[in-house]
């Protein structure tokens, strides 16, 4: 990512080759490359949970903290990259951030939830991630969720708490996503869940939250 090879190749890009980043540990978010990031339209910075070698700190804790006490709040803030977040042990530290710093957008994965909790009730969980709602720069992925539970489609133990999420955050700021690689249903079973099972949600809903809301929030065109 910061080699000069890699720097010149980010520099060339435009959008329709560069949509994002993905996997990216939070260290390796340089001001320099965020510029670039900002330069080409392609706004995502994906901070993934892995380790901090030799400091002793748990996946989710110790990537972010390595996202607190760096410079990727700060150079994302500046240059409006968008950072999603997979750090479902520490959602109150991710709040934290984002409120230290408000033009920082802020997307946290899978709605806060962890696979170790598949099969287990999920509402604990929900609870630490509904308080995020009253920051307007926190927004939440309503992704891979078939993967936390064991029953079958239509997954109704899901219902109740997608129903909290998009009260709490509102349809603007919840956004639907699968996590394809390891989704444990059909596909199209995860986007029926949203369009055809959840009554509770209006048309207007479904349209920001199965793609006008994270196109807005990424500024990306949504077709004519």
């Amino acid at each position: 990512m910061t080699s000069p090879a890699g720097r010149g190749r980010l520099a060339e890009a435009g959008p329709d080759q560069l949509p994002g980043v993905e996997g990216v540990h939070p260290g390796a978010l340089s001001e320099h490359v965020l510029q670039i990031f900002q330069r080409v339209g392609a706004p995502v910075g994906r901070a993934q949970c892995r380790p901090v070698r030799g400091r002793g700190l748990d996946r989710e804790g110790g990537t972010v903290r390595v996202l607190a006490r760096r410079h990727a709040p700060f150079a994302a803030e500046r240059y409006g990259v968008p950072i999603m977040v997979f750090a479902p042990q520490a959602v109150e530290k991710l709040g934290e951030i984002a409120e230290r710093h408000p033009g920082l957008c802020l997307i946290i994965d899978h709605m806060g939830l962890s696979s170790a909790l598949r099969g287990k009730p999920l509402a604990p969980a929900i609870e630490q991630l509904l308080p995020l709602a009253r920051l307007r720069n926190v927004a939440v992925k309503a992704s891979a969720l078939p993967c936390y539970v064991a029953e079958p489609y239509p997954f109704p133990s899901l219902h109740p708490l997608i129903r909290r999420v998009v009260e709490a955050f509102g349809c603007q700021r919840v956004f639907w996503g699968t996590d394809l690689s390891h989704l444990t249903c059909p596909y199209r079973q995860a986007v029926t869940l949203f369009t055809e099972e959840l009554h509770f949600l209006s048309a207007t809903d479904k349209e920001w939250i199965m793609g006008r809301g994270i196109a807005e929030w990424l500024r990306w065109p949504l077709p004519a």
